[in-house]
């Protein structure tokens, strides 16, 4: 782990439910993941998407797209 995806999937999974369906009304528990099922399902996740021709981008080529996309919508 450590990439931000990685991390953000890791804190969500963790988390269980999101606000989301508190703020509905939905009144579902959250249900908190154990480490082992945590890092199962980051695995499972990883060959989903490298299976479907995802490619991880280093953080430099991240942080040029991200700066491409603000450049292209704020046309600074």
């Amino acid at each position: 782990m450590g990439s931000l995806d990685e991390n953000v999937l890791e804190k969500q999974l963790k988390q269980g439910t999101t606000y989301t369906i508190d703020e509905v009304g939905a009144g579902l528990p959250k249900v908190p993941f154990e480490i082992q099922k945590l890092d199962a399902m980051a695995q499972v996740v990883s060959s989903i998407l490298k299976s479907n021709g995802f490619t991880e981008l280093s953080n430099e080529n991240f942080n040029q797209k991200i700066k491409d996309i603000l450049i292209k919508i704020y046309k600074i």
